[in-house]
């Protein structure tokens, strides 16, 4: 959360440091939970991805990282709250 000329922004980042920039199943969740909740208060988004893809292997898929990985995009493209001008 921050504030951009006086107004509550919500900033979506990722970090490539971080599995290169994979997303695994926990990271999915919090970035759903996170767009829900900017959307639930009308807060707008701002979005810097660097994501290469989702983690792959046995322990990403008994996570079910593809599960919250569709979740979360289903999240970002559901967001209603845009930035006024």
């Amino acid at each position: 959360m921050a504030r951009l000329a006086g107004r509550t922004i919500a900033i979506v980042a990722s970090d490539p440091k971080q599995f290169g920039g994979g997303l695994n199943a926990a990271a999915c969740q919090k970035l759903k939970r996170f767009i829900d909740m900017a959307n639930t208060f009308h807060i707008p988004r701002i979005g810097f991805y660097d994501i290469p893809g989702l983690m792959i292997g046995s322990q990403a898929e008994a996570a079910g990282t593809l599960r919250f990985a569709a979740e979360a995009i289903a999240a970002i493209y559901q967001t209603t709250t845009r930035i006024a001008r």
